[in-house]
């Protein structure tokens, strides 16, 4: 049972993204905030108002809906664009904006890519200043015992280490993805990646305990920044606890044998993640096995690029692909409870980022299909043994996987293994991090 919030330790939770955001960045923050109050201790929620996120066809208020209803949530304004002026525009891609809306939205492509290219860490450190007020007046309350910092994006970090220098209290920041060392933040100009790595630097002095949540992520720190490996801590992504529950309450007939050989992707799909090798590979086995062509479904849930969704129309695929759009999170588990087969594709900038639905990919208990390059993904499947991964040019190769995949539908025989999963399970990782905290405070 939790204790009373009035016996709580509270910690100031420093997050750009949270709920209706249902990016993936808020998911994993979002998760320890609901379970902290469990081991003792009140979050204190500092957010961004949510016109500022970039796409608003990513709302989704199931999460915000699920959080205790006294959790304490203080939202500011940036000196960013607000997002809202190019809301829903050609997020499903089915949909034609208007000139208004086109012109709209470029202007605000426009200015999100000249900040990117000019700002360092990155465009919401326009965000910074009124975080700082914020977080400053916060912290002078005596309750509030320490800080805790989820990135991306990486100018929360600074707010958190200036909020440190400023008030003193402890640090823990949370790298839910690599800063220095990750491709998309070294092709920027020479002198933004110089000023990264110095920054980083300072803020990992400066910290009371990291944490990193891949394998490959504590290897770089601990090579990085060796004098400060005690301050490390591995806590991967997970799922939440109540998923297994969604699983054995979704309709009886999603876990049944279906009838037709469904394939499932959840989560955007962008120029980063490129379903194009699988896209040929259906279209080929389509060609070559009618059989496949008549029992294959694939379904998309989130935002896919239009160039892909193009793609399919001129393959001639319309009526075996369904690009659905974002649905809130029971709908994806519904989804997701529906499939013979899991596909996962990778962003191939971030070689040790694991995404977050693998996990859910996971605990669903289904065969899954990566296509990815190597690293942290391709580790865990491997060591897992939970499905197979191909390189996003081997068309061949995902093309015989498809096939073997949908014989063994036939046959009945397409199962995952039994995996050990309570060290993913989102509750017990925030026993971690309660741990975690409770070190630093004694």
């Amino acid at each position: 049972m939790p204790l009373p919030y009035n016996n709580m330790n509270k910690v100031l939770v420093l997050s750009y993204h949270y709920p209706p955001c249902a990016y993936g960045c808020s998911i994993r923050v979002v998760n320890f905030v609901k379970f902290l109050p469990a081991f003792g201790f009140k979050p204190v929620v500092l957010t961004v108002e949510p016109d500022y996120y970039k796409d608003h066809a990513a709302d989704d208020s199931s999460h915000e809906s699920a959080m205790p209803a006294d959790i304490e949530v203080l939202r500011t304004a940036s000196l960013e664009p607000r997002a809202k002026m190019g809301a829903g525009l050609a997020s499903n891609s089915h949909q034609n904006p208007g000139r208004p809306a086109k012109i709209k939205s470029a202007a605000l492509r426009a200015v999100q890519q000249l900040g990117d290219s000019l700002l360092v860490p990155d465009v919401q450190i326009l965000w910074a200043p009124a975080a700082l007020k914020a977080g400053r007046e916060l912290l002078t309350r005596p309750d509030i015992k320490l800080i805790f910092a989820v990135a991306p994006p990486f100018s929360v970090l600074i707010v958190a280490y200036w909020l440190k220098r400023l008030t003193g209290k402890k640090l823990v920041l949370d790298f839910k993805d690599m800063w220095v060392g990750r491709n998309q933040h070294e092709h920027r100009t020479r002198l933004c990646s110089l000023f990264s790595k110095q920054i980083e630097k300072r803020i990992v002095n400066a910290a009371d305990r990291v944490i990193l949540n891949t394998d490959g992520s504590y290897r770089h720190f601990v090579a990085r920044y060796p004098r400060h490996k005690e301050k490390f801590l591995l806590i991967p992504n997970g799922f939440e606890p109540q998923l297994e529950d969604l699983v054995k309450q979704s309709s009886p007939e999603l876990n049944e044998q279906p009838k037709s050989f469904k394939i499932v992707h959840t989560g955007t799909v962008d120029t980063d993640r490129n379903p194009q090798t699988f896209i040929y590979a259906v279209r080929k086995l389509c060609d070559e096995q009618p059989e496949f062509a008549a029992q294959v479904k694939i379904s998309f849930s989130g935002k896919v690029h239009h160039t892909y969704i193009a793609l399919v129309e001129e393959l001639g695929l319309n009526n075996i692909f369904d690009f659905l759009g974002y649905v809130n999170y029971n709908q994806n588990i519904q989804l997701l409870c529906s499939a013979s087969l899991l596909l996962l594709l990778t962003t191939h900038d971030a070689p040790d980022a694991i995404p977050g639905k693998l996990y859910e990919y996971l605990a669903i208990k289904k065969t899954i299909l990566a296509i990815t390059e190597d690293g942290a993904a391709r580790d865990l499947l491997r060591s897992l043994k939970a499905g197979k991964a191909f390189y996003p040019t081997d068309k061949a190769g995902i093309k015989q996987a498809l096939w073997d995949s949908y014989r063994a539908f036939c046959k009945g025989e397409l199962t995952a293994p039994e995996i050990a999963l309570k060290k993913y399970n989102r509750q017990h990782q925030t026993g971690q991090l309660a741990q975690a905290f409770n070190q630093l405070l004694d």
